[in-house]
């Protein structure tokens, strides 16, 4: 997992010098950040719901140093989301995938839902949550 998370964070230095000279060359605005978008931070998104739990704080900061660069060197938007802000966000985008479709692959693999008669607050989703022993 180190080895992938490191390869994206190389990968990400090296293509902001191929976007420096983007810039050179006179491409500006929302071109610059489209290019963005789909050169490095598609890299970071793929795939980012089975790995990014595994990813060390160490690592997170340097995929935030890498996104932090990008916004300094207007390559991305200033009120571009954090990285953990963005991993959030796609494995909220997964569960709600798999929670409506019952015939998603991962969809048996949800726990059974919880009946309650009581009025309690809404929650993100009606599952029962397992409880460790200690």
């Amino acid at each position: 997992m180190a080895s992938h998370i490191s390869h994206i964070i190389a990968k990400g230095f090296q293509t902001s010098y191929a976007l420096k000279t983007f810039r050179s060359r006179g491409l500006r605005g929302i071109k610059i950040c489209d290019i963005t978008e789909s050169l490095i931070t598609s890299g970071i998104k793929y795939a980012a719901p089975s790995w990014s739990g595994f990813a060390t704080q160490q690592q997170l900061q340097q995929l935030q140093s890498l996104l932090k660069k990008l916004i300094r060197f207007n390559y991305l938007p200033a009120s571009y989301p954090i990285v953990t802000q963005i991993f959030e966000t796609l494995d909220s985008r997964l569960f709600k995938k798999v929670e409506n479709n019952n015939n998603h692959v991962i969809h048996p693999r949800l726990p059974p839902n919880k009946t309650t008669t009581h009025n309690l607050r809404q929650r993100k989703h009606n599952h029962q949550v397992a409880t460790h022993s200690t």
